[in-house]
């Protein structure tokens, strides 16, 4: 990450987290287990569950949520508690987050996801060509296409290769969305983790996302990656969701 967003995010208040009882690593949720848990698609960075809400939803008031996934939103917070940014805005994403709105966010990396808590989650200035550059050439390359697809009535007659030249030069700026943690309520938390772990009762036990992990995998499960499921209560918000 450039060093001026790393310095505005280090200058944010920071938040203490208490995952509660356990062996104090974080839980390993997957979109289908978040689906079950508090409703909504097993797709999408932003997944609105006001149709599906589960009973565990409803009590906290849960009408939508985030999945940013590292894979393409390189940016994005590394653990619970931990301040980010996501690249979203495109298309009628840019009337999304302008006023500072608070979303509790699930981060993912492959078809892992971690709770990392309650957050203000705000558009900020877009990325600037230079930071642009630091992106690893997958998201960039994701982004680029994403970008064709989201903007149809600009681009449309553009392809994937020509915007990516438009971000490499600047012409054309990434949007930039500030997750700011606020929260870390640790009592809805270990609703979650204990919702999880009901979820993946009596499946084959867990493999961890990678070596070294701190990540605490589910009780008696294996993580799987996702199948296609309703796509009724998403909101398919590029960058991807995991």
């Amino acid at each position: 990450m450039p060093p001026e967003r790393v310095q505005e995010l280090d200058a944010l208040p920071s938040v203490s987290v208490d995952l509660g009882p356990g062996d104090g690593a974080p839980a390993i949720f997957t979109r289908k287990s978040l689906s079950s848990i508090l409703g909504g698609s097993i797709q999408g960075l932003v997944v609105r569950c006001t149709d599906s809400a589960s009973n565990l939803a409803q009590r906290h008031g849960i009408q939508d949520y985030l999945c940013p996934n590292l894979d393409h939103n390189a940016w994005s917070p590394t653990g619970p508690g931990k301040h980010g940014y996501m690249q979203v805005g495109l298309g009628r994403d840019s009337k999304r987050f302008n006023e500072g709105d608070l979303r509790h966010v699930f981060v993912g990396a492959g078809s892992h996801l971690q709770y990392c808590g309650w957050y203000r989650v705000l558009r900020v200035q877009p990325l600037t060509k230079e930071e642009w550059a630091t992106l690893p050439q997958k998201v960039k390359e994701t982004y680029s296409e994403t970008t064709v697809k989201k903007e149809k009535s600009t681009l449309s007659s553009m392809s994937k290769e020509q915007v990516l030249t438009m971000y490499n030069s600047g012409e054309h700026r990434a949007p930039c969305v500030r997750l700011q943690c606020i929260a870390f309520d640790t009592a809805f938390y270990q609703e979650l983790v204990c919702a999880n772990d009901k979820f993946f009762e009596g499946k084959p036990p867990v493999l961890p996302p990678s070596a070294g992990s701190s990540a605490r995998a589910p009780k008696r499960r294996k993580v799987a990656e996702a199948t296609a499921g309703p796509k009724e209560h998403s909101e398919e918000s590029e960058g991807g969701g995991g």
